[in-house]
């Protein structure tokens, strides 16, 4: 869950004291990598405001202004920085905080006066400034605009500004002599307050998205829709967003559309690297429909990030199944230039995957099979392996799955073994029987469409709750980062990836996401998820 609001600050150090042991160059490398993956976590590549570390002025904290040419500046003052880095642990989460809110108004175009200026601190604010940013209620409006924002890109970007609000709006106000009540400027108790309700909002809204995408990872197309299509409604617009529901309306048509119409593995991307086994189910009247929306939500994920390489791959998938294969090959390859501009192996491999699938469409085998083979032996992409089995005519409902071992190379689905090693159940706060064990414990509610999103915060977890289209009753529990237990295999946060492998077995779906690796189990209900090969989490699932 995240937050976010308005600027920040902060050293190792108490205000005014003594200065942060680093040098000038050493602050803004710090400020340019939490700069670059908040907007990167954006998506919009046109205009991008220059970063500067202000080691002029006093008084701002953190501004966003027009330049003389045309073109913006988001500038932290060094002050700021310094108060920023005092929270120690929460440093960069504090700068992301700053930044991020700054970044919330200049994704909304919001002006003061003729400077097109944001800052905080009331001292910037110009005395000529606009009728309508002079009333009160409208520049608490645009705080509250910018603090929402600002709290989604943090998420994306993998910062956590939950409750920084409170610990640094104090401290700023005091550190840059800014009075706690203004005519024109909201007080310190009117920022807290803002904050701590862009935190509240921020974790419903969070839940509902990660309900909805692990929703989407068991398949659950219609839950995920509802969710992630709530979280848009909301506010929370995101090429992620756009992308994963274009992904379900994908994969609920292949599923509809059986083995005898899917007749290859599509690397259609969570995010992601997903394969596409589907069961049959014969052809349904809102088949094309789905496929239509799929298509419609990677363009909208296109439009918000014209260089987002996954979409693109994605929209290939559905032109490969729509059997438009003209448009199939200029998306896949878009799509694999664009992934090899962004250094994205995994997408690299997938583009090279839809492209050999569409080749061999169009009765060109031989290309089919070379850039199969090389998405299969240049970028360990699994699902070439299996399409190229595909060329050599087998069906892909008889295809052995190929799935990744402990050392990382690759092996047949046969997990027999290790699945009598696997525990029945997993377990996080004691919780085994969610229907029986959480009774009389009152789950807090989420409006979404045509039903709800329960949750529940317990001492080391968030235990969320869907209701399926079925009936069923789908919970899930996402133990705490900070988490300090283990797994009944003996797996804690921040074990090395390969033993989960190791304990697990392979995986019945493994997914490269935008932080990392994620692997799924049906047996046990679990699902792992890693970065820079180290768990950072997990979720245990269950269906009633």
């Amino acid at each position: 869950m995240k937050t976010l609001f308005t600027i920040l600050f902060f050293s190792f150090f108490m205000i005014n004291s003594f200065a942060i042991e680093i040098s000038k160059e050493e602050k803004v490398a710090i400020l340019e990598e939490v700069y670059n993956k908040i907007y990167t976590a954006m998506g919009i590549n046109e205009n991008r405001p220059t970063l500067q570390l202000d080691t002029r002025r006093t008084r701002s904290v953190a501004y966003l202004k027009k330049n003389k040419d045309g073109s913006k500046t988001i500038a932290v003052e060094e002050k700021a920085f310094d108060l920023c880095l005092s929270l120690e642990e929460n440093g960069k989460n504090a700068l992301a905080f700053l930044i991020a809110h700054e970044l919330g108004h200049f994704r909304y175009g919001h002006h003061w006066g003729n400077e097109f200026a944001s800052s905080f601190a009331i001292a910037d604010i110009q005395e000529d400034i606009s009728e309508a940013s002079q009333k009160l209620g409208e520049l608490k409006y645009y705080e509250t605009q910018a603090d929402q924002m600002g709290g989604i890109y943090c998420y994306l970007a993998g910062y956590n500004i939950n409750g920084i609000g409170e610990l640094l709006l104090p401290k700023i106000y005091e550190a840059y002599n800014i009075p706690e009540e203004n005519k024109r400027y909201p007080s310190l108790n009117q920022r807290l307050e803002i904050s701590k309700q862009n935190d509240e909002n921020m974790k419903k809204l969070i839940n509902v998205y990660e309900a909805g995408t692990y929703a989407l990872i068991l398949g659950e197309y219609a839950e995920a829709r509802r969710c992630l299509e709530h979280c848009l409604n909301k506010g929370f617009k995101s090429r992620e967003v756009y992308n994963n529901i274009g992904v379900a309306n994908f994969l609920e048509a292949a599923e509809l559309l059986g083995y005898n119409e899917v007749v290859y593995a599509y690397p259609i991307e969570l995010d992601v690297e997903a394969r596409v086994k589907t069961s049959s189910k014969g052809f349904a009247t809102n088949v094309e429909e789905l496929l239509k929306a799929a298509a419609d939500k990677f363009e909208q994920a296109i439009r918000f990030d014209p260089v987002y390489a996954t979409a693109y791959v994605n929209k290939a998938c559905v032109f490969s199944i729509r059997k438009e294969f003209d448009d199939a090959e200029y998306f896949a390859k878009k799509g694999l230039r664009m992934a090899k501009e962004n250094n994205e192996p995994t997408t690299i491999g997938n583009a090279l995957c839809v492209l050999g699938i569409t080749y061999h469409q169009m009765d060109q085998d031989k290309e089919a099979r070379a850039v199969l083979k090389e998405g299969q032996s240049d970028y360990n992409n699994y699902l070439c392996e299996v399409n190229l089995d595909v060329v050599k005519g087998k069906r892909i409902e008889n295809i052995e799955w190929l799935k990744r071992s402990a050392d990382g190379t690759s092996q047949l689905a046969d997990n027999s073994q290790s699945l009598g090693n696997r525990p029945k159940k997993e377990t996080i706060d004691g919780v085994i029987d969610f229907m029986t064990d959480l009774e009389g414990e009152e789950l807090n509610e989420i409006k979404i469409y045509k039903g709800s999103c329960y949750y529940l915060n317990l001492a080391n977890s968030t235990v969320l709750n869907l209701t399926t289209v079925n009936d069923e009753e789908l919970f899930f529990q996402v133990c705490s980062k900070k988490y300090q237990g283990e797994t009944e295999m003996g797996i804690s946060i921040g074990s090395d990836a390969k033993k989960v492998l190791k304990k697990y077995g392979a995986p019945d779906l493994e997914l490269s996401t935008r932080n990392g690796m994620l692997y799924y189990y049906t047996q046990p209900k679990i699902i792992f998820f890693t970065h820079d090969d180290k768990v950072s989490y997990w979720v245990v699932y269950r269906f009633y």
